[in-house]
């Protein structure tokens, strides 16, 4: 390829000498017709083109040949005819070469002939070392594209740079941070190692980023010499992306430089740059891969490849833990071999829609058997992994989710048994209700007839017999009126807008016989209005206000109080008695279902109380406790989300529309007794 570009510019340049040439020329064929003639001989000859073959072919008449050296002169036109034959590769005579002279003006013919026989040496030189310089530059692209590091980059510019144009001295500076530091050097025996950036031709270079060519007659002030005797320099940057990331440095001890060595090693100068960029995204990717390769090994999650047939290509030690397989024995195998039977056709239906449809990710829950036999459970996200627009493997992230799969399946269990129990208790619920209603309403009847009919014939154990039988009736009957009430309670239970304080003063109204009684004040601030069941609020401070009456000090008056704090988490209710107290230690116990802190003789109530407390408070997802001391009161602490309660500005909205009044309270609350 070289050497027909170098036939190509040569023919060209030898056309261009012809056609210009000062001498008349004229080129014959082996038959003696004419191939090629400039303007200079038709001007000598006083002919035409189409003239000159007859003319010619009557002087080869005369001289016997068309091809032998001779010479001939036209008297009449002061001109001399010398013709020498082209041969080709075999010395044999292809056609010949005519020269036509002016006689007047040979020497200066011949003068001007030197000139341009000079001209074409010097273009043909120049023509040799532009085809060098294309054929360097070729190499060491193709040899730059190979390199993996920037030492080899430098060394090889430099080193080719110098060989091939015998450039004295060569250099190659890299910037880092404010200095230039040499990396590669050709020719110097003292040399600048660094060199500031503020300082010197190749600090204004890597400053600007605009290349220098110095010679003597073009001085530079910025100029330091390494040593003496340097004549002329070029110093180009190396250019990454528009960042100045270095400078090519060429310098010569014998001669100038020329704007072709400029433009020579701005072109070194992009190949070297293009190639240490390549080469930084190289280093940048490999130091990635490093960094991603050492989280994968020190991961606790899963993370492995498959191939597009299902085996695996790598897998981290997270993956050979929890396996159980060593990676070797892991490469053996296709990922379905792992996964339990009847997941596999389930888990290779997903993995196939997701390659077919084109689908970046998918994930999946499914168990595994591990070496050992052992189950585990894994969440699985898989991605494709595309290069040059197809699919080249799938890449894997799992994680063991044994635990919380166990933890799943035991509270879906438990929620089943306490559905199962949820529907035992209204079936219960709906024969206390019915069922066993009716036998007690008949013990209560005879009870009853027997008090009326029988009183004064029964000794005074019958009469205390009697009394406890009745007693025991009423007891029963407010007990499973009180079941059916706490197995009614439900978080699907129908909310309203609820004014707190409306009901609190409608509770006063329905104990106030036992307020009085009791002597008892209930004291409140400002309440809000909360979003709930009005039937379930009720209950709540019913239970309360019933407690603190059934456990009072009858020697001192009862104070009550209710106090509501907002916070930041949620709505904090208060409640406040100054009754007996009790004992803290049996907080715990206090809120279930038939517990009572009190025997069975001093019990006022069958300890549904405040279990139904507790199960109204859970169903809005709020708590309750209580603090005590004995002798002095109780505070019971309700604690209820802040969804339930109505702002300011809901409340403008909704006390002419959905907001209860006291009336409509009432009436509400009476629906329910």
């Amino acid at each position: 390829m070289l050497e027909t570009f170098q036939s190509d510019l040569l023919k060209l340049s030898c056309k261009q000498l012809f056609s210009a040439s000062e001498l008349g020329l004229i080129v014959l064929t082996r038959a003696g017709e004419v191939a090629e003639v400039n303007q200079k001989a038709l001007e000598l000859l006083e002919t035409t083109e189409a003239e000159l073959g007859p003319k010619l072919a009557q002087l080869f008449a005369s001289q016997q040949t068309k091809y032998l050296p001779f010479k001939h002169i036209f008297a009449d036109l002061q001109l001399e005819l010398d013709s020498s034959p082209i041969l080709d590769g075999e010395a044999k005579a292809q056609g010949s070469l005519i020269r036509v002279t002016s006689l007047s003006s040979q020497k200066l013919l011949e003068q001007h002939l030197n000139e341009t026989q000079w001209r074409y040496d010097k273009l043909l030189t120049l023509s040799e070392r532009r085809a060098e310089e294309i054929a360097l530059l070729h190499s060491i692209r193709d040899t730059l594209e190979n390199a993996r590091d920037t030492k080899s980059i430098c060394q090889l510019v430099v080193e080719r740079c110098a060989e091939v144009y015998a450039y004295n001295l060569v250099s190659l500076y890299l910037i880092s941070g404010e200095e230039l530091l040499m990396q590669y050097q050709v020719g110097y025996e003292t040399f600048i190692e660094r060199l500031s950036l503020d300082r010197g031709v190749m600090g204004r270079v890597a400053r600007t980023g605009e290349a220098a060519l110095i010679n003597a007659e073009t001085p530079d002030p910025d100029l330091i010499w390494a040593f003496s005797g340097i004549k002329a320099e070029v110093c180009v940057p190396l250019i990454s992306r528009t960042r100045v990331i270095g400078v090519l440095n060429i310098e010569s001890l014998e001669s100038d430089l020329s704007a072709s060595d400029l433009n020579l090693a701005k072109t070194l100068a992009a190949y070297t740059s293009n190639a240490l960029e390549r080469v930084e995204l190289l280093e940048t990717l490999q130091e990635r891969e490093k960094t991603y390769r050492e989280l994968v090994e020190q991961a606790d999650d899963i993370i492995y490849t498959i191939s597009l047939s299902g085996y695996f290509l790598y897998v981290n030690p997270a993956t050979e833990s929890l396996t159980g397989y060593s990676q070797e024995e892991l490469k053996t195998r296709h990922y379905l071999e792992l996964i339990r039977s009847d997941y596999r056709a389930q888990t290779a239906a997903l993995y196939e829609q997701q390659f077919k449809q084109r689908l970046a990710t998918t994930q999946f829950v499914y168990p595994i058997l591990t070496a050992q036999g052992e189950e585990r459970w894994l969440s699985q996200k898989v991605r494709l992994i595309w290069q040059d627009g197809r699919i080249i493997y799938m890449q894997a992230y799992a994680r063991d989710m044994t635990s919380q799969v166990l933890a799943e399946q035991a509270l879906e269990s438990h929620t089943k048994a306490l559905e199962r129990a949820n529907r035992d208790l209204q079936k219960f619920s709906f024969v206390s209700a019915h069922d066993l209603q009716e036998p007690l309403r008949k013990i209560q009847t005879f009870a009853n007839r027997l008090a009326q009919k029988y009183t004064g014939q029964l000794d005074e154990q019958g009469s205390y017999y009697l009394e406890r039988l009745s007693q025991s009736a009423r007891r029963m009957q407010q007990l499973l009126e009180d079941i059916q009430v706490f197995s009614s309670i439900r978080s699907d239970n129908q909310l309203e807008d609820l004014d707190l304080k409306g009901l609190i003063k409608l509770l006063e109204k329905k104990f106030a016989p036992r307020l009085r009684e009791a002597s008892a004040v209930i004291s409140y601030g400002d309440l809000p209005r909360l979003r709930a069941n009005a039937y379930h609020m009720r209950l709540l401070f019913e239970q309360l206000i019933d407690n603190a009456l059934k456990f009072r000090r009858p020697e001192k008056a009862l104070q009550l109080r209710l106090d509501v704090v907002t916070s930041a988490k949620d709505l904090k209710l208060s409640f406040y008695d100054n009754g007996q107290g009790f004992d803290e230690n049996y907080v715990g116990r206090m809120f279930e279902v038939f517990q009572t802190l009190h025997s069975e003789k001093e019990a006022l109530g069958n300890g549904m109380g405040l279990a139904l407390c507790r199960k109204i408070v859970e169903v809005y997802g709020g708590t309750i406790s209580a603090t005590s001391k004995v002798g002095e009161g109780s505070c019971f602490q309700i604690k209820l989300p802040l969804r339930m309660l109505i702002t300011p500005s809901v409340e403008a909205e909704t006390v002419s529309d959905a907001g209860l009044s006291s009336g409509e309270l009432a009436t509400r609350l009476g629906s329910y007794e």
